[in-house]
């Protein structure tokens, strides 16, 4: 897939804000793009509660997402950001959505996140066993269950 110079700096943004995505929502506001957050000025920096994160915006911050981009692609992944038609809508109205989501599998977006009710879990890769009991419990409850 030919990702564009926007999807390239939303994969960097990403990485970069991964913790604090309303930080990077609003730095994409104030710089009209996912791109223009690369040209943030140092004077924006120091008003940040986290200028350590606006020291990341470089150009090898965009080298890293180009490559990161091309691994995913050449293993058919994709890379689905916020901009993108087919981003998850219930998601997108949340207060600090995921600027980019890594999709593996043949189904499309669209059938993945159709509408259909759903839910999601959001957490760490290394669930301890009261998240896991507790998600077994919120998953088991949910009135489409049987």
């Amino acid at each position: 897939m030919n990702y564009s110079d926007e999807h390239v700096a939303l994969c960097a943004l990403n990485k970069i804000f991964g913790y604090h995505p309303t930080l990077a929502v609003s730095l994409i506001e104030k710089a009209g793009s996912a791109l223009g957050c690369f040209s943030v000025i140092s004077s924006e920096a120091e008003k940040s509660p986290h200028p350590e994160l606006l020291s990341e915006l470089t150009p090898s911050a965009l080298e890293w997402a180009r490559g990161e981009l091309s691994s995913i692609d050449s293993r058919g992944f994709r890379f689905l950001t916020i901009i993108d038609e087919d981003y998850p809508q219930p998601l997108r109205e949340c207060a600090g959505p995921p600027l980019g989501l890594y999709l593996n599998g043949c189904s499309s977006p669209t059938e993945i996140f159709g509408l259909r009710p759903m839910i999601a879990f959001v957490g760490t890769r290394d669930i301890s066993p009261y998240g896991r009991l507790w998600c077994q419990k919120l998953v088991k409850a949910w009135p489409w269950t049987s």
